[in-house]
């Protein structure tokens, strides 16, 4: 899935990916593309969203 996939720290759709994912017990088999959001996270939210992956 293509997730946040612009400059902008606000978007948030890798993080319900994840969770998502874990809830219908997808781990290991969901896939999230480019991601290039999340450079620009804020520390604190990058390592809650890490912890997720």
């Amino acid at each position: 899935m293509l997730v946040d996939d612009a400059g902008d720290a606000g978007l948030r759709s890798l993080e319900l990916m994840a969770v998502e994912a874990f809830e219908r017990g997808w781990q290991g088999r969901a896939l999230a593309h480019h991601a290039r959001a999340m450079h620009l996270y804020p520390k604190p939210y990058f390592q809650k969203v890490a912890a997720l992956l």
